[in-house]
């Protein structure tokens, strides 16, 4: 995928959430893939709290790639369902997007929804964009 190191090379900042056990074959795929001098900041947090905070501080982005997991726990037993818990998140997502967003990207390989139920979740808050849907 072409869309971080394009990012990077306009010396924006990234901000990638991963979970612990991910980190150091991420830092090691970073200094691979020649971006170890380009901002990434790692985030080990929640991305729901994440959000939420942002939407607090009035903060916005120009892009989000979102890779929700269909069933989880976070590291204090949060249960996760994407058929309960994809909404309200892809609502707080919109939240910090500016108005005239660069992107947004997800994948939903593993929920069992389909690639029109994804459109049509985000079509319905992203309503002037133009989605190019691919599987």
């Amino acid at each position: 995928m072409k869309i971080v190191p394009s990012v990077l090379a306009k010396n924006k900042k990234v901000h990638l959430f991963l979970k612990e056990q991910f980190s150091a074959p991420a830092l090691r795929l970073k200094t691979k893939s020649g971006l170890a001098d380009k901002p990434i900041r790692w985030i080990l947090d929640d991305a729901r709290k994440f959000i939420q905070r942002e939407i607090k501080r009035g903060r916005k982005y120009d892009g989000i790639i979102l890779d929700p997991p269909a069933f989880g726990h976070g590291p204090n037993k949060e249960l996760w369902k994407i058929e309960d818990d994809l909404l309200p998140l892809l609502k707080m997502c919109h939240e910090v997007m500016t108005p005239d967003p660069l992107f947004f990207l997800i994948n939903g390989y593993a929920s069992g929804y389909s690639a029109i139920a994804y459109e049509n979740n985000l079509r319905a808050l992203f309503k002037e964009g133009n989605f190019q849907q691919r599987q």
